[in-house]
Order: structure tokens, then sequence, then C-alpha cells
């Protein structure tokens, strides 16, 4: 079972084709990984990651909000 997890999870950060995120993806696929093993359930997976993807996205455009 770990081995399954440690290759998707480098899959994962590999098939972002971005090397600056390929150490935090693959922390990322390895947390995905864990949760899916706990939980069962892709859907958890899924929301995780897209979580992740909108806190990322709103400290993208945090300096450009004028306030």
């Amino acid at each position: 079972m770990e081995i399954a997890l440690l290759i998707s999870a480098v899959l994962f950060a590999v098939l972002h084709f971005n090397m600056v995120q390929t150490i935090s993806a693959f922390i990322c696929g390895i947390i995905l990984g864990i949760l899916f093993i706990k939980t069962d359930s892709i859907l958890s997976c899924i929301l995780a990651h897209s979580g992740y993807n909108l806190i990322l996205f709103a400290m993208m455009i945090m300096p450009y909000i004028k306030r």
C-alpha cells in the first residue's frame, strides 16, 4: 500500500508539468492519498484539492485587491 501511495504521489507531482510545484504537489499527493485511504472516498480528495487550489488562488490575488 505504501509503495502505491508513493508512486501515485510522484505521478501527481510530475504530471503537474511545473518544476516549481513538484515538491508541494508531491506532498499534496501524499496527503490526498492518505485522505483517500482513510475515507475511501474520491470526493473527499476532490474537495480537499479544490480547497487547496482556492486558498492558493486567494493568496495570489490578495495583493491586487484594493481596500
